[in-house]
């Protein structure tokens, strides 16, 4: 991930750096080439345990201090905090701030115990195995090593990764279920347009209002379900469209009118045309419009590229806030042309809180939306369902150009969806 592109969050007198920690964490293998190593145990031979995920969730919705206590100890000490120890430290955060907990950690007698008495080196190597269960990419280690010299303590780093998004995921995160509530495998068994499943899809048609200064006209020849993957394929065609001539056709689906979801774990593997102009998208849109038009009732965005930077994607939350349109997004960077390989892209909605992720890899989060329509969690209290498309054209991706090349299809392998 280009750290330049990341926003740093202050809290107390400590920096999370959630984003771009995580990047530092786990993104530079990504951005050099390099692939992560396999799982590695920490030096007692114990990765990843952590507390119990139950009495994690108990505390991190409702309790930020007091949940990164939990997350410290189940990082570093693979253990849940005893009942003294856990009211000492979460009184201790309130006057000093997370980073001079994490620091008395460092240079805690259990610790020293635990671990031994280590040089930075070697401490960088320790947090990435006993943490994150792998060892650093070249990039993490050569950030976190220049970090610790340059007089970053010790404690802000165990707390940059107890705090990183990947870790957060693993330990507030049941796994999946053997079986999602609901999937689409594209088996071509469908009995709709082109082997589409009409009980779960249906086809848009049209420039379905228009927004964003989008350029193509969506029909149903764009869109084809063969060998197990569904096509959207965008082409340079002079059409007569019900908005009148457009010059480009693409293909949407969307369950819009037959599955809708409140909360869950969406996870859609698919890859991305490279070309100038072109703007993927597997995206979420109220069903009910419970608090108005866009963007009153929201809108989640498990993953949009643009052809003309294809070394990254985005994930993002529109609502309505005090200023009028609010948005959130990370940018994970793949580099070269990253979305044209196949990925997995995950959007993992609960009450109060979004986490997107690449292959596993957290990178964006948000919970602190301020809308001013309904309740705590609204609009994303309300049902959802999904669209998949590949627009021409728009103010963000820009027109085609000579280069790009046409046809140019959007592939997908499935769509999955889990209880949340």
């Amino acid at each position: 991930m280009d750290r330049r592109r990341c926003s740093y969050r202050r809290a107390g007198r400590s920096l999370l750096a959630l984003v771009c920690l995580t990047a530092a964490v786990v993104s530079g293998s990504a951005a050099s080439g390099l692939v992560a190593a396999a799982p590695v145990a920490g030096a007692d031979g114990a990765c990843g345990v952590g507390a119990p995920a139950s009495a994690f969730r108990a505390t991190v919705d409702d309790d930020e201090q007091a949940a990164q206590i939990w997350r410290l100890y189940a990082a570093y000490f693979q253990r849940q905090p005893d009942p003294a120890g856990f009211d000492f430290w979460r009184g201790q955060h309130r006057v000093l701030g997370g980073e001079a907990i994490a620091d008395a950690f460092a240079d805690s007698e259990e610790f020293r115990q635990r671990f031994g008495r280590l040089g930075d080196d070697a401490f960088v190597e320790l947090v990435y195995a006993h943490v994150l269960c792998r060892r650093p990419d070249a990039a993490g280690r050569t950030f976190w090593r220049s970090e610790l010299r340059r007089g970053v303590t010790r404690g802000s780093l165990m707390l940059a990764f107890s705090d990183s998004l990947e870790f957060r995921l693993r330990t507030s995160t049941a796994p999946n279920p053997v079986a999602p509530i609901w999937s689409e495998e594209f088996d071509g068994g469908g009995d709709g347009w082109a082997g589409l499943r009409t009980d779960r899809w249906s086809v848009g048609t049209g420039v379905l209002g228009g927004h964003n200064g989008e350029l193509q006209c969506f029909r149903q020849e764009n869109v084809r379900v063969r060998d197990g993957v569904l096509h959207l394929t965008a082409r340079d065609q002079q059409v007569n469209c019900d908005a009148g001539p457009r010059a480009y056709t693409s293909g949407l689906i969307t369950t819009d009118g037959n599955a809708s979801w409140t909360y869950g774990r969406f996870e859609v593997r698919a890859r991305f045309p490279a070309e100038f102009g072109l703007w993927p998208a597997i995206w979420m849109l109220p069903t009910d419009r419970t608090f108005g038009p866009w963007p009153n009732s929201g809108e989640m965005d498990i993953v949009e590229a643009i052809g003309r930077s294809p070394d990254h994607v985005v994930g993002t939350a529109h609502w309505l806030g005090p200023d009028g349109a609010q948005m959130s997004n990370g940018w994970y960077v793949g580099g070269g042309e990253y979305i044209a390989d196949w990925h997995t892209y995950t959007l993992e909605w609960s009450p109060r809180r979004l986490v997107w992720s690449v292959d596993g890899v957290a990178y964006h989060e948000v919970s602190d939306w301020n809308s001013v329509v309904g309740g705590a969690g609204a609009p994303f209290d309300q049902r959802f369902h999904l669209v998949l498309s590949l627009a021409v054209g728009g103010g963000w991706p820009q027109a085609p150009n000579a280069t790009t090349d046409f046809p140019a299809t959007m592939e997908v392998d499935w769509v999955r969806v889990y209880r949340g």
